[in-house]
């Protein structure tokens, strides 16, 4: 055959057995998708006839057994059977080597859980459980993952927390932006020009530094420059320069400022997030502030 499982079979057979077998365990054996596992347990078995080959999977497969073989869970005596209605959202074929995997650490497989989370959910007003059945498209086994949905509401729950944090760093951009970036900007225009170009064009973030190095200046902006210090980031009590660590080659008001200008779409600093987004308010609200920084010149004249 061409068939390496075949022919470990063929290599396993004794005078008592016959073709019409042999090809009944074949046309079974070779329609798992798993044929690794097929072949290791067979090569890794002292299994020298077809029959012995059939008990090693009798219990997957009832073509192999007498007998019926369910995989379940027994509780001695119990008092009560506690039933739920329970709908079949989503019916998922896995392979034999994942099925064994899920089942045994059904709380690893994150992934696999994360992918289908929407499918499994309580119905408070129907008293209902949603879920997914898994099933083994090698040997038929199933099993519903309804146990499994404690963990995927705290996987929600999480998903919700993430997305709150990444709210919450947007929104301390948003503040270092109004609060401490575009005061000093729109300053920084009146006063001298050619910095304001070069500051706006990302290429020089002094002016920034010498802003931030007048203690009033500081003062104003401490409260929104946390949002870009690292606990372990040391920084004078005057002064926006932030004296460097090895862990922090670059100071975080640099980091924030390249971050303005990068072209990484996501750019965290500690807890503030730049986002596409957030460079296109910058960089709007920059037009509007020199818009009005020109009519304010008109009325002085």
């Amino acid at each position: 055959t061409n068939n390496p499982l075949d022919d470990l079979i063929i290599d396993r057979l004794c005078n008592n057995d016959n073709l019409f077998e042999l090809n009944n365990l074949c046309g079974i054996l070779d329609n798992v998708a798993d044929h690794d596992l097929i072949f290791k347990t067979i090569l890794c078995s002292d299994a020298r006839c077809i029959n012995g080959i059939k008990k090693l999977f009798a219990d997957h497969f009832m073509e192999f057994s007498d007998k019926l073989v369910l995989n379940t869970h027994l509780e001695e005596k119990p008092a009560t059977f506690n039933v739920k209605k329970c709908v079949i959202e989503k019916a998922i074929a896995v392979t034999h080597k994942n099925f064994e995997h899920i089942s045994r650490f059904p709380f690893m497989s994150l992934a696999f859980l994360e992918r289908n989370k929407d499918f499994m959910y309580y119905d408070d007003e129907e008293n209902m459980y949603h879920c997914i059945l898994l099933y083994d498209i090698d040997f038929g086994d199933g099993m519903q993952i309804r146990d499994c949905i404690r963990l995927v509401s705290v996987l929600k729950v999480i998903d919700n927390v993430k997305r709150s944090s990444e709210m919450l760093e947007i929104q301390n951009t948003y503040l270092l932006l109004n609060n401490v970036i575009f005061p000093f900007t729109y300053g920084l225009k009146l006063s001298n020009i050619e910095k304001y170009n070069s500051f706006i064009s990302g290429s020089d973030v002094t002016p920034l530094d010498d802003f931030l190095l007048e203690e009033k200046n500081y003062k104003k902006a401490e409260q929104y420059l946390e949002y870009i210090i690292p606990d372990n980031v040391e920084y004078s009590s005057i002064g926006g320069r932030m004296n460097c660590s090895p862990t922090v080659p670059i100071p975080p008001i640099h980091q924030f400022y390249n971050g303005l200008f990068s072209s990484e779409y996501v750019v965290n600093i500690h807890n503030c997030r730049i986002m596409q987004n957030q460079r296109d308010y910058f960089f709007k609200t920059l037009t509007l502030l020199s818009d009005n920084i020109v009519i304010e010149e008109k009325l002085e004249v």
